[in-house]
């Protein structure tokens, strides 16, 4: 699932890759990113994507890396349209950051830290 992520989010942008994607593709890889973040483990798969990219980025690669929990944390809180209620939504996005943060797997730093960013945003 990272690798599709990964391909939606350049299709959708911000980045010069896709400043000359039309809309309507932009619009479409956004309803298909909200229905792969509600899936399980979307939220990780995301994040990984997200990770995988900033590892190939010009930009400084740890730079890049601490970016992503509030890159992360920005993007789930829209409530996308197509989603059914907004409590629903964010229970789902909650339970996926808690998982998140109990992560005890080596070299998963960044995801707790994603975790905590998304936690923060939805109780913002």
């Amino acid at each position: 699932q990272p690798s599709v992520v990964r391909e939606l989010l350049l299709l959708q942008g911000p980045g010069k890759s896709c400043e000359k994607s039309p809309a309507w593709l932009r619009k479409a890889c956004g309803v298909v990113l909200s229905r792969r973040l509600l899936q399980a483990s979307g939220v990780l798969s995301v994040t990984t994507a997200l990770f995988d990219m900033s590892q190939g980025s010009s930009e400084n690669s740890d730079d890049a890396s601490s970016k992503i929990p509030e890159m992360v944390a920005s993007l789930v809180i829209r409530f996308p349209q197509q989603a059914s209620s907004r409590s629903s939504y964010y229970r789902n996005l909650c339970t996926q950051a808690v998982d998140l943060v109990s992560l005890k797997r080596p070299m998963s730093h960044g995801l707790r830290q994603t975790g905590a960013a998304v936690i923060l945003a939805i109780c913002d």
